[in-house]
């Protein structure tokens, strides 16, 4: 989502399926630390357990460390 690359990828698509239900995530050391954990959050194997799954939704992604330097209260002008 970040790198430009996918997080699991197989030979084929049922190779590539089974590294998703079973495959450590790796993470490129590039990443900040902050860009680690919101991928982590966000590729959990159990979607109820995803971030932004609970019922507060898209702030609880919205207040990830990831996102501290986002004023999300700015309103766009053309």
């Amino acid at each position: 989502m970040l790198t430009g690359s996918l997080p699991f990828q197989g030979k084929d698509r049922k190779e590539t399926m089974a590294l998703v239900l079973k495959a450590k995530l790796g993470m490129p050391q590039f990443l900040s630390p902050e860009a680690q954990s919101l991928l982590r959050a966000l590729f959990k194997r159990n979607p109820c357990n995803r971030l932004g799954a609970s019922s507060d939704g898209v702030e609880e992604i919205k207040r990830h460390p990831f996102f501290a330097t986002i004023d999300w209260n700015v309103s766009c002008r053309h």
